[in-house]
């Protein structure tokens, strides 16, 4: 089976009233994946700075789970870290 990646989103932006203490302007490049359009990495950039070279540090922050495709969730009957251990017993002190 082929694995599927996840499409982020790119997007440099100047924060609108947004002043450093000399006057200029903030200005952040972003990352967002799509679906549910949770932010996995920003930025600050200089007002007049070119995105392109601010592109690859950008993406080094990003976990590689966060660019991985989606993994289908485990089955209830599948035993992991995250789900605690069922009792058998009709005692519940004893499990």
């Amino acid at each position: 089976m082929r694995s599927r990646r996840r499409a982020i989103a790119v997007d440099g932006k100047c924060l609108r009233g947004a002043k450093r203490p000399d006057g200029s302007r903030v200005c952040v490049l972003s990352a967002v994946r799509h679906g549910d359009g949770v932010t996995l990495a920003s930025r600050e950039t200089g007002a007049k700075t070119n995105e392109i070279p601010e592109f690859a540090p950008l993406l080094d922050q990003i976990d590689d789970a966060d660019l991985a495709g989606p993994s289908s969730p485990p089955t209830p009957s599948t035993p992991n870290e995250t789900t605690p251990p069922t009792c058998t017993n009709a005692a519940p002190t004893t499990c």
